[in-house]
């Protein structure tokens, strides 16, 4: 690597996490594949690691670089190999919205090996991508297929191009959804249907899941429900939000509120009563809500809150790298570049990952611009 020739701070800060991993400190994969995508999306070749942190470097990177062609032949290639089960769940979170097709032809050519086939619902060919689910070879139906073919219906929702297979499949399970409201993805999966078929249902259905599931559980299909609401009746978004008496209740939706890039009036009553919680937690739940929104002030205070927070600093920029990846995918520029100058007067010279790395580092690389979304529905303004 030539850091000259390769301003950008997030190439520095990946190198220096794969160093780590280069040396056996044992970083969790998916960090391994955001500092490996971040050299690749550079043109930047991955050092060599352990295994199998190495193939999943060179995954990333590969895809990173949108050449499905190398990626794929590094799948075919690994796949059979024990211990690598796992991999092309990784290659479909990694590269699903841009390889969907190529990643499908993998998936057909290795029945075995596991894989996401709900990031792979943007593919040409559903058909297909139906046959090698489970039920499709006479197996019972899974929660992994249930899964994709909800997101089949809701990409066909979405574009106005329904896939017939896949509704005959999941209006059964809509219809009834008491059989299956123990899984989590379940409740995200008909949450977000029913956000986009009966808004108010949806929120009928959300309030009654939360009396019986944490709201945490909930958030994605939250989200679902309430940044839509945002648009026509955000005081009836905020109204969802504040249904509970709980702090930690309505601080871990907050960040729903906030999905548009701003907060709503409406909820700034609930905001200023969170500000003067005492609880860590509530403080860091408040960052990560408005770590979204341009209000300094407020996120200042809501730093502040969190200390004693075990591991803090690893946690703050944990919590606040999904904001600013989205900021930059929404083009809001001005407002991620607002967001990083706060953390790093925040974080200084501290070191996070067992002091190894320094925790600006690791926010330069966790929310760098141009990073896979890893859920089906993408960044920025896009909407579970």
């Amino acid at each position: 690597m030539n850091p000259a020739a390769t301003p950008h701070p997030a190439i520095t800060a990946a190198w220096k996490m794969l160093e780590l991993a280069r040396a056996g400190f044992a970083l969790p994969v998916i960090d391994v594949e955001t500092a490996a995508w971040v050299l690749g999306l550079h043109g930047e070749v991955t050092p060599p690691l352990p295994e199998p942190a190495h193939t999943h470097a060179r995954l990333a990177a590969a895809l990173a670089a949108d050449d499905a062609a190398k990626a794929t032949a590094l799948l075919h290639d690994r796949l059979p190999r024990p211990g690598m089960e796992r991999l092309l769940i990784h290659a479909c979170h990694l590269g699903g919205h841009r390889h969907a097709d190529a990643l499908l032809d993998v998936a057909l050519a290795h029945p075995a090996a596991w894989f996401n086939g709900a990031m792979l619902a943007g593919t040409s060919r559903p058909a297909e991508l139906l046959a090698r689910l489970d039920v499709s070879r006479g197996q019972p139906l899974s929660m992994p297929d249930i899964v994709t073919i909800a997101e089949l219906v809701l990409r066909g929702l979405d574009a106005g191009q329904p896939c017939p297979a896949a509704e005959a499949l999941w209006q059964p399970l809509a219809d009834a959804p008491d059989a299956l409201a123990r899984h989590p993805q379940f409740r995200t999966a008909h949450l977000r249907f029913l956000a986009r078929r009966d808004p108010a249902s949806a929120r009928t259905q959300l309030l009654r899941y939360a009396e019986t599931y944490p709201r945490s559980d909930l958030y994605v299909g939250a989200v679902a429900v309430l940044a839509r609401l945002l648009a026509t009746d955000p005081a009836a978004a905020v109204a969802l939000v504040a249904a509970s008496d709980e702090e930690a209740d309505v601080s871990v939706w907050l960040p729903a509120l906030c999905w548009r890039f701003e907060l709503p009036a409406a909820a700034h009553p609930l905001v200023t009563r969170l500000l003067d919680s005492t609880d860590p937690e509530t403080g860091l739940d408040l960052v990560t809500a408005l770590a979204r929104t341009p209000n300094v002030a407020w996120l200042q205070r809501a730093w502040k809150n969190t200390e004693g927070l075990a591991d803090r600093d690893e946690r703050i920029v944990r919590a606040i790298a999904p904001a600013l990846m989205q900021l930059h995918a929404a083009g809001l520029t001005a407002q991620a570049d607002t967001l990083t100058s706060l953390a790093d007067e925040w974080l200084g010279d501290a070191r996070v990952i067992d002091g190894q790395l320094p925790a600006t580092g690791l926010l330069r690389v966790l929310g760098a611009p141009g990073l896979p979304p890893l859920v089906p529905w993408g960044k920025g303004f896009a909407l579970p």
